[in-house]
């Protein structure tokens, strides 16, 4: 009796967690996200600062930091992620307006440093425990991918999986990393941007197929 019990309350904490943890729909996500992206201003008012030539090259900063994110996130810069953040990096940087450099009015807005960050935070990059660029603000990076078409979104997160799957796999850090990307681009949750994620890595793993 006491063995029935125990089973039908581990039944009934699967059931509960399939629930909690069950995925939303890709075809309701990408039809949200869609959604979402039109709703988007076309300019974004903390760009106004900025001509239409930076805007342009802004975009590829944001490029770069993203790739460069990718690759960091799980604390290993792994050979073959150095060289994909290289290649595509150096592809998209010819069609700057000028040379890349941080240190420029736009590498220091893309890469703007955050105004305060708690102890234990701080403590946890020092360690190692956490990448360097959790020091950095992300409100700019935002702002600008957003600003982005959706063919432009589409080749960013083409780029961006490719680079985390450049070491042969994706760690689960990596995984979480795009997925919050996707959901602070098309203002989704966490779940709805794991779909987002999921269903670009496939039609990736599909085209690569077809290739070959």
């Amino acid at each position: 009796m006491v063995n029935l019990i125990i089973a039908l309350i581990v039944i009934i904490f699967f059931i509960v967690a399939l629930k909690i943890f069950k995925l939303p729909s890709a075809e309701k996500v990408l039809e949200k996200a869609n959604s979402n992206f039109e709703k988007e201003a076309v300019e974004v008012k903390v760009l106004s600062s900025f001509t239409k030539e930076e805007q342009k090259d802004l975009r590829i900063y944001a490029f770069v930091r993203c790739l460069l994110e990718t690759a960091m996130v799980d604390g290993n810069f792994h050979p073959g992620q150095t060289s994909a953040v290289a290649q595509f990096s150096e592809l998209e940087q010819k069609k700057l307006s000028e040379p890349y450099h941080l240190e420029s009015k736009l590498g220091k807005f893309i890469w703007e440093k955050k105004k305060h960050i708690d102890k234990a935070t701080m403590a946890k990059i020092e360690n190692g425990e956490l990448p360097n660029f959790k020091s950095y603000d992300r409100n700019n990076l935002i702002s600008v991918i957003k600003t982005n078409t959706k063919s432009g979104l589409e080749n960013l997160f083409e780029k961006i999986i490719i680079t985390s799957i450049a070491d042969g796999s994706s760690t689960s850090k990596e995984v979480k990393h795009i997925a919050n990307l996707y959901a602070d681009i098309y203002n989704l949750s966490y779940k709805e941007g794991l779909v987002m994620y999921k269903v670009a890595f496939k039609a990736l793993k599909d085209n690569a197929k077809k290739d070959n």
